[in-house]
């Protein structure tokens, strides 16, 4: 009888252990399920360049993403912030940019910005630019001016104004050689209009805040 209670007794542990073993088998399964599932939480975010507005909403919705259309719905798509191929996790929110409407709108956001700001955003939606330069007070590295046309935007931006302002003096009445010996002494930029040796007008007028001076002679 002893032994009888000593076999069931061993049968019971082996039914326990193996018991504990298939819990802690399963904990440690779902624990690398769990883990595998965190890691499909994230996604790249699809190139949707030249499609619809409609179609790009399905597919981002289809990814897990939710669409976020700037400006007015119209023509195409030309780019998303995120940009495409971008790793983000599922649920974040994606900005489109479509074509027209918006693309005015934009333009007309850019002026004022500076440049290493717009270059930054034309990377991220995908743009192509191409950029002109003018020297203009004030307004070095802005945007001074922008206009989107046949798939491009245009960029006027400001550059380093090397010339220095000052105040205009008069030189009406005086002999030439007087007023340009006066303004070089000065330092000041100047050119001559006419044959003549005496100053008989000047553009700007006295008293004007300008960059340079004409001699009008007779």
């Amino acid at each position: 009888m002893k032994r009888l209670f000593k076999i069931i007794g061993l049968v019971f542990d082996s039914i326990f252990f193996l018991s504990i073993g298939a819990v802690i088998g399963a904990l440690a399964f779902y624990a690398y399920m769990g883990y595998s599932h965190d890691l499909s939480k994230s996604v790249r975010v699809p190139d949707l360049r030249g499609m619809s507005v409609t179609k790009a909403v399905k597919i981002l919705k289809d990814y897990d993403l939710v669409p976020d259309v700037k400006g007015k719905v119209c023509g195409k798509v030309i780019g998303t912030y995120p940009s495409a191929d971008t790793e983000v996790k599922r649920g974040r929110r994606v900005e489109i940019y479509c074509i027209e409407t918006t693309m005015k709108e934009l333009a007309n956001m850019l002026v004022g910005i500076p440049f290493r700001y717009v270059a930054d955003t034309m990377l991220n939606l995908g743009l192509s630019y191409e950029v002109s330069r003018l020297p203009y007070p004030g307004g070095e590295g802005k945007v001074l001016g922008a206009v989107y046309m046949n798939g491009k935007m245009f960029l006027l931006v400001g550059e380093r104004y090397s010339r220095k302002f000052f105040v205009v003096g008069d030189y009406r009445g005086i002999d030439l050689k007087e007023a340009e010996s006066r303004l070089k002494k000065s330092g000041y930029p100047f050119r001559v209009e006419g044959t003549g040796k005496k100053v008989i007008d000047q553009f700007p007028q006295p008293g004007s805040v300008w960059d340079s001076v004409v001699l009008i002679t007779g």
